[in-house]
């Protein structure tokens, strides 16, 4: 039996996040084999009465677009049945919608990015701790990979990575509030996700997971702001004169390449470009910039564009941090990337700059959520986390730039060099 995340050994209520997925499941049958007093929830984020869509090819559900939605209540509440736990649902469709849908939409817009897988688990914890003195429990627990200790000396609760480092889940956690941690319990803290399954298995329910679905069974919407599916949440939520037409710029040369239907169908970063009335575009190139006053979508290859400092707001670190000095940590811009050495000089008003240890190519985009540790092998815990406000590199004048320099501003440069040539009394 895998090692616990509590100290206290009496039993208790806990009230566990249940998905009907693999995690949740295990989670809840763990800590009712220790003994605990479990119930499961079931939150609701999309409308449980919409009637799915299927593929017209293969038959199949097609999910809706969303973070950590429940798709079958009825499988939910049929695994908690064959656990022997209550089951309560509880509808949180207005919450998800003003507190990720609305800023997702509004990212789109305005040409920068959002994290709702980050901001949708803190809306679970919230939910359930919320739900602890109604129901009468002590503890609420979910399926993630993750360590939660509680610091004594400072009263902080700190968030550690997973022994399991392949399905580690701290990215995720690492905005959710001080005061709804120090009531988690994570059951799968000290296990791997292969035994986890192995358990699951044995447990042979009839509201298990196919075997497709155990493959695929972790939330893979990581990269949700670059679902296509999002161009439809925008349109079901927004006001066309929003949705900007405009032009396809080439960045460098400054020159037109076609028009496109909407700002909304594009999002830094995306290759694969089609405007209106054009085939492809040059495959090389990406999106590196939407203005989206105007609507226009500026392109250029992905081998021009280089960031050595970010500039992180809404920055949230312990309270045992000495911000008069430099700390050298790793940071992960998404879920799915490699740590990045770096130093962090924290700033007023919860912000902090990040200075790379060696410039890193490609584009960080405002608004995208990076999480910091104090290392990057096993044993890293979360020692602070923000919000992109700018990124790009120090150009040979000493300017900070978010992208290269465009043909004309080289020009502009080398004609400013001349001047300054000619007009210096040592030039005959």
């Amino acid at each position: 039996m895998a090692q616990m995340n509590q100290k206290d050994p009496k039993t208790k209520t806990i009230l566990v996040g249940m998905t009907g997925r693999i995690d949740s499941t295990v989670a809840a049958y763990l800590l009712k084999k220790q003994g605990h007093n479990v119930i499961g929830i079931g939150i609701l984020f999309n409308k449980s009465d919409d009637v799915p869509s299927l593929d017209p090819k293969t038959g199949e559900v097609i999910k809706p677009y969303g973070v950590q939605f429940i798709n079958d209540l009825g499988r939910v509440k049929g695994v908690c049945d064959e656990l022997d736990i209550p089951f309560y649902g509880v509808h949180a469709e207005d919450r998800y919608h003003a507190g990720v849908e609305e800023f997702l939409v509004s990212a789109r817009l305005g040409g920068t990015t959002y994290s709702p897988l980050v901001f949708s688990t803190r809306l679970i914890l919230e939910i359930l701790v919320e739900k602890m003195l109604p129901l009468k429990a002590d503890a609420v627990a979910t399926g993630n990979y993750a360590k939660v200790n509680f610091n004594k000396s400072t009263g902080a609760i700190g968030l550690g990575q997973s022994n399991d480092l392949a399905n580690d889940e701290t990215f995720q956690m690492a905005r959710m509030k001080q005061s709804d941690a120090r009531y988690l319990e994570l059951p799968l803290a000290e296990m791997r996700r292969k035994e986890v399954i192995k358990i699951y298995e044995s447990l042979n329910l009839k509201n298990s997971v196919s075997e497709s679905e155990i493959k695929g069974d972790k939330v893979d919407e990581i990269l949700l702001m670059e679902d296509p599916r999002v161009i439809k949440v925008v349109e079901q939520m927004s006001s066309e004169d929003l949705r900007r037409t405009g032009s396809l710029i080439n960045y460098l040369e400054d020159t037109l390449i076609g028009d496109h239907e909407g700002i909304h169908k594009y999002f830094i970063g995306q290759t694969k470009i089609k405007g209106k009335n054009l085939s492809s575009v040059d495959p090389k190139m990406t999106v590196v910039k939407i203005d989206p006053q105007l609507g226009d979508i500026y392109l250029a290859h992905s081998t021009d564009l280089k960031f050595t400092f970010c500039e992180l707001k809404d920055y949230s670190a312990g309270k045992d941090k000495d911000s008069s000095k430099p700390v050298e940590a790793h940071v992960k811009f998404r879920p799915d990337t490699l740590k990045v050495p770096c130093d962090v000089y924290l700033g007023n008003n919860n912000s902090a700059i990040l200075e790379f240890k060696e410039a890193q190519s490609g584009q960080i985009v405002p608004g995208q959520f990076v999480v910091i540790y104090d290392r990057e092998g096993e044993g890293a815990k979360v020692i602070g986390a923000g919000v992109v406000n700018r990124s790009g590199f120090i150009s040979d004048s000493g300017e900070k730039r978010e992208l290269p320099l465009t043909n004309s501003e080289k020009y502009d440069v080398e004609e400013d060099e001349v001047i300054s040539k000619k007009s210096s009394p040592f030039n005959f």
